[in-house]
């Protein structure tokens, strides 16, 4: 005691009384089942209706009724007539073609989703969000139900964030052995990069994001060991800025059969796809061109 504290590197929200991180929201929906007691970690998506109070979206935040059980959640925007007949369905651990439409992520011990000052995404009439939550059972039953806490923009004008997303649909992944994709993609313009959501399944084992700016440099974005069960979206807290005609390059690593990073049930080759057993590989950039900061 006595000694002067040091400067946290990780901040740690504050929680008020009613438990929300960024205050009282302007709008509370409720989602969620009762998990079972019994299993591995398994993927659901139910499809809440917006209503017509929020018109730029800023930020969000889930409190969940048991938080052991609700280990990651993703967030997207849809038209309402889209997802009309579906009010809750079964996932793998992807939101498949409403990841264009991507909002953001959460999970226990993120800080908070929220965009930066004069940025919003514009809500449409009739949509609807998408919730995907990975649920974790823990050996007896539990409520898996929660609260999405919504914040609206009070700017008049906000700039909309964009979706950038690299990767390749030819993944084809030999029965026994080791596969390596790449793809790349050069920026029309320079950008604020502000999150990365990288996806991908069972099979893959590392994902790595450089970018090769004018001079020739190089620089990693994102690299890490993969692992579907502790999927994220990543928050940048200083998010860099990647000037006009840098070269982003992806590289995911695959491994099939014996020595995969998870017990896959058949030793068969591995193909694109969104079903249990195909495999996806792609990472997805939030950002905002810098031109509009």
């Amino acid at each position: 005691s006595g000694s002067p504290q040091g400067k946290p590197t990780i901040q740690v929200a504050q929680v008020n009384k009613r438990g929300w991180r960024l205050g009282r929201p302007d709008v509370v929906l409720k989602g969620g089942t009762t998990v079972g007691a019994e299993g591995g970690a398994y993927w659901r998506a139910f499809v809440l209706k917006l209503p017509p109070d929020i018109t730029r979206l800023k930020a969000f935040d889930i409190l969940p009724a048991v938080p052991q059980v609700i280990r990651h959640v993703l967030i997207a925007i849809v038209p309402g007539a889209r997802m009309k007949e579906q009010k809750v369905y079964e996932t793998w651990g992807s939101l498949g073609p409403q990841v264009r439409n991507l909002v953001g992520a959460w999970a226990p011990g993120y800080f908070r989703w929220r965009l930066p000052p004069g940025v919003a995404i514009p809500i449409k009439e009739d949509c609807s969000l998408v919730v995907q939550v990975q649920y974790n059972p823990v050996g007896k039953a539990e409520d898996g139900t929660f609260k999405l806490g919504l914040y609206a923009s009070r700017q008049a004008q906000n700039e909309t964030p964009k979706w950038l997303s690299i990767g390749t649909k030819e993944i084809a992944i030999p029965a026994v052995g080791r596969r390596t994709i790449r793809a790349s993609h050069v920026l029309a313009e320079s950008i604020e990069l502000l999150a990365i959501h990288p996806e991908a399944r069972l099979a893959a084992r590392l994902i790595r994001l450089e970018a090769k700016l004018a001079d020739g440099s190089i620089k990693q974005v994102f690299g890490g060991s993969w692992d579907l069960y502790w999927i994220g979206a990543y928050i940048f807290a200083n998010p860099p800025v990647l000037p006009k005609g840098t070269q982003l390059n992806l590289s995911i690593e695959y491994t099939n059969g014996f020595d995969a990073m998870h017990t896959l049930t058949n030793s068969r080759p591995i193909q694109f796809g969104y079903g249990p057993k195909d495999e996806l590989g792609w990472v997805h950039l939030q950002y905002i061109p810098t031109k509009a900061r």
